[in-house]
């Protein structure tokens, strides 16, 4: 099956929801639509149902090409969804679907394009395709099992994955961007908690450990580095500068206070650059309580 359309409505309709993440019917599509074109794919895991699939698509040479992309995805709830997250419904020129973007579409791409170059016989590099379970969970069952169980080897070769995103108008003005990810930042998760005497909700006190805990969780949310530039980031505002959408002059800024004040006016303009030019601190999974009229 090499229609992208059909393969993706298939691989989006099958719900890898993570958790629990369970991978093994998207893993026998994909390997399936590998078989076809006549290629042998090899899947491993450290559980059946945390399957990855590894499949050399052809080409000798090195430095050879790895195309990465993940099968499970992030839990959907339906209520919140115009369609069926997992119905993968074509609409006006679009298909719907949870998974269509965070990497089944990225996953349908690669496979596709890479079963047509291979039939052509116009590789000469090698070329591998990856799909690994487990990534939205912090991948341990997935690519860290992946690259320290390789059931051969790749020899030396690129990786693309997901992270550059093709999109339209981010800095105004009309055209088309396409964002290839050079680096990307390391996450750091912690677990904040407090403690105290529980009591009834008709009393409550600064000492309460919701109290204490929505304190501390403030302090967080309200962080905010000052704004610096990374040598990608900073290449990438000279283009947008020469073809005329930003009027910043990076090589022309000093480094410090300087730099900072005209970054935090270039990011009140577009927000979309706020992450690139500084670590951000996010509150992301609340819990506390069992009963509405008692505080924890």
């Amino acid at each position: 099956m090499t229609d992208p359309v059909a393969l993706l409505s298939e691989y989006v309709r099958i719900d890898t929801s993570n958790p629990p993440g369970d991978c093994r019917r998207a893993a026998e599509l994909l390997c399936g639509a590998l078989r076809e074109s006549g290629l042998s794919p090899v899947t491993f895991g450290a559980r059946p149902e945390k399957p990855n699939v590894l499949c050399h698509a052809g080409g000798t040479e090195e430095p050879g090409l790895v195309l990465i992309h993940h099968m499970d995805v992030v839990p959907a709830r339906a209520e919140e969804w115009s369609v069926p997250p997992f119905s993968a419904e074509v609409r006006d020129g679009f298909l719907y679907g949870r998974g269509t973007l965070d990497t089944k579409g990225l996953g349908v791409a690669h496979w596709c394009a890479a079963l047509r170059a291979a039939k052509a016989g116009i590789l000469r590099r090698k070329l591998f395709l990856v799909a690994n379970a487990d990534e939205e969970v912090g991948g341990v069952e997935g690519a860290e099992y992946f690259v320290r169980n390789l059931p051969f080897p790749i020899g030396a070769a690129y990786g693309m994955n997901e992270g550059g995103v093709g999109v339209t108008d981010i800095f105004g003005g009309g055209g088309k961007f396409f964002l290839l990810n050079m680096w990307e930042k390391g996450p750091v998760w912690m677990r904040l908690s407090a403690s105290g005497r529980a009591g009834h909700g008709s009393r409550p006190s600064a000492r309460d450990a919701p109290a204490r805990l929505i304190r501390a969780l403030t302090r967080v949310a309200e962080l905010r580095e000052p704004a610096r530039l990374t040598e990608p980031v900073r290449e990438m505002l000279r283009v947008l500068r020469a073809k005329g959408y930003v009027d910043l002059d990076v090589d022309a800024l000093q480094r410090g206070a300087g730099e900072a004040e005209a970054l935090e006016a270039l990011v009140a303009k577009f927000p979309e650059i706020d992450p690139l030019v500084r670590n951000t601190y996010a509150v992301t999974t609340l819990a506390a309580g069992f009963k509405p009229n008692v505080i924890p």
